[in-house]
């Protein structure tokens, strides 16, 4: 297994934990699949981040130079910036299991499934 595969199994584990206790029972296959994962890694959204920052102070320093443009410019990819280093890219795991081989669901179902069973032990 590749690292970006185990990475998505990682973050499928824990999404789906949170909506197993959320449903308040064990999740089928149909409804891990429409579990929603984070495809952007964390620290690509810390970059995103920064560069939004850099963005608005740039933006900050060309309005006080009244240079309007440049500016507004900066001011928008600045908040672009900072949703996409909020929010990211999510999709379903069912368009992430298509790109890639479906042992992911099963691996994904076993690891919830005995995280499950250990919390009731």
């Amino acid at each position: 297994m590749d690292r970006r595969t185990e990475r998505i199994l990682r973050k499928t584990e824990k999404a789906g934990l949170r909506k197993a206790r959320r449903e308040g029972h064990m999740l089928s296959r149909e409804e891990l699949l429409s579990v929603k994962v984070q495809l952007l890694p964390d620290y690509t959204r810390w970059l995103l981040f920064g560069g939004s920052v850099g963005a608005g102070l740039g933006s900050w320093m060309f309005l006080a130079a009244d240079a309007i443009a440049v500016g507004s410019v900066l001011a928008v990819l600045s908040v672009f910036l900072l949703l996409f280093s909020i929010f990211g890219f999510k999709r379903t795991l069912e368009t992430v299991a298509d790109n890639m081989s479906y042992e992911l669901v099963d691996l994904a179902l076993d690891a919830i499934g005995s995280a499950i069973g250990s919390a009731l032990d």
